[in-house]
């Protein structure tokens, strides 16, 4: 995933999530993308998650790169705490699964 790169291609860099944070720099960057997988997504998923920063067009792009997971990874839903939605990204499509196909996609993947 990169952020700071638009649809189209287009360069548009983090400078402005950089004025957000406490610490504005690419250290508080990481530290805020991390704190963030942490607290939404179930078990120990940032240590799936390689978070770099590139320069381009004198802008700053971050690369999020997400090894896949021995195990399902389940995420919170707004305003919850509890790990209960499950994701899959397919080809350019991303979709939220339920029941029998979460528990087909399970099997698939990880049985």
């Amino acid at each position: 995933m990169l952020i700071g790169v638009a649809d189209d291609g287009t360069v548009t860099g983090i400078e402005a999530d950089y004025a957000t944070l406490s610490r504005g720099d690419r250290d508080g960057y990481e530290r805020f993308i991390i704190q963030l997988i942490s607290d939404r997504i179930s078990g120990p998923s940032q240590t799936l998650c390689r978070i770099s920063f590139n320069n381009v067009e004198g802008k700053d792009v971050c690369r999020v790169d997400v090894s896949a997971s021995s195990k399902p990874v389940f995420a919170c839903p707004e305003n919850s705490k509890e790990f209960t939605d499950f994701w899959v990204r397919q080809r350019n499509r991303t979709d939220q699964l339920y029941g029998s196909e979460l528990l087909e996609y399970k099997e698939d993947h990880w049985d």
